[in-house]
């Protein structure tokens, strides 16, 4: 990252200590977080990579419950893998597993009521919708912390339930033109890159996970404007990366995580709103495949499903984790300085 990057970032970023943020015409606490770092010489303290997770519920994390991590799934035993014990059947659970992967998140309920915001911790369950409710940065983490030990690893995840990327002006507009997502997602993303920036690191994008399109299944309008509106964002995305002077802010890996072919709803038959989207995801990382876009399958939401059938089950999250950063590490050539 070039030296006049801090004066940029200085310019653009709001403080992290900040303690006040606008959402939805709402003014909402948000965490002091750790004191703004010591100003040292740019680059001093080398490299360190960031890995971006954006979208929607299968985003954030939602009904994938610790206590559901189940052993012999796949032929996997994922809850000892993970270091789960369920201490009372369907309702708590314990783990001892522990990450050395860094993670910044903000996560947006569907009431737009309150913002959650984790500061500079290190990746662990308890990071989704709710505190006992995770997304795909543990299962980052785990493939993150075996493959790249050599090198220090962020995530920072920026997602809300239900929110769509059409530009119809509903409710849930929140990544469209006018919506509050993407500019906030972009505030809080300098920010974090300014808090490195200032600790002395050369800041790499790693790469990036969207996972999103589940809403904009419901309307037809929305499913043949997706593809078009996907693609704008994931330029626009890029766009950011550029303004902040990320390594390898155009080649890395931008995955794209291709909605359920069943998600949602038991007596409806929604396979052709599904796979509508499902096609324009694909056709976004064929038309961008030399802009390092890929789409990235998903598994099929059971129907009855464990928990909800909007949203994958524990251990699909923890896969789906675990093949996003594989897939990131072998699109992204190892090229980060």
């Amino acid at each position: 990252m070039k030296s006049k990057t801090k004066t940029k970032l200085l310019t653009l970023a709001s403080s992290l200590t900040a303690c006040m943020v606008s959402f939805g015409g709402l003014t909402m606490a948000m965490s002091q977080g750790k004191a703004k770092a010591d100003t040292v010489e740019p680059g001093s303290k080398g490299p360190i990579d960031i890995y971006v997770i954006a979208g929607q519920s299968n985003a954030v994390g939602s009904d994938t419950k610790l206590w559901n991590v189940k052993n012999e799934d796949n032929g996997r035993a994922w809850a000892t893998d993970y270091g789960v014990t369920v201490t009372t059947a369907g309702s708590a659970a314990e783990s001892t597993y522990s990450s050395n992967v860094q993670y910044w998140g903000h996560v947006y309920n569907d009431d737009q009521d309150k913002l959650y915001m984790d500061f500079d911790n290190t990746v662990k369950f308890g990071l989704g919708y709710r505190s006992v409710e995770f997304g795909a940065e543990v299962g980052m983490s785990k493939i993150l912390s075996e493959k790249r030990s050599d090198r220090t690893s962020v995530i920072f995840k920026s997602a809300m339930g239900a929110s769509s990327i059409a530009d119809n002006g509903s409710l849930y507009n929140m990544w469209g033109e006018d919506g509050a997502l993407f500019p906030n997602w972009e505030k809080d993303l300098t920010g974090v890159v300014q808090h490195y920036v200032e600790s002395g690191y050369i800041v790499n994008l790693a790469g990036t996970f969207w996972m999103q399109g589940e809403a904009d299944s419901f309307s037809q309008t929305n499913i043949d404007a997706y593809e078009n509106n996907l693609t704008a964002l994931v330029k626009k995305m890029k766009g950011v990366y550029n303004d902040l002077e990320l390594e390898n802010a155009q080649s890395a890996p931008f995955v794209i995580g291709k909605i359920s072919h069943t998600y949602c709803c038991t007596g409806d038959d929604r396979t052709s709103y599904n796979d509508g989207i499902r096609a324009a995801q694909e056709n976004v990382a064929k038309a961008l495949a030399n802009e390092n876009v890929v789409a990235l399958e998903t598994p099929d939401i059971s129907k009855p499903a464990e928990v909800s059938e909007h949203h994958f089950s524990s251990n699909q999250m923890l896969q789906i984790g675990e093949n996003v950063a594989n897939t990131i590490l072998e699109k992204a050539a190892l090229n980060m300085k």
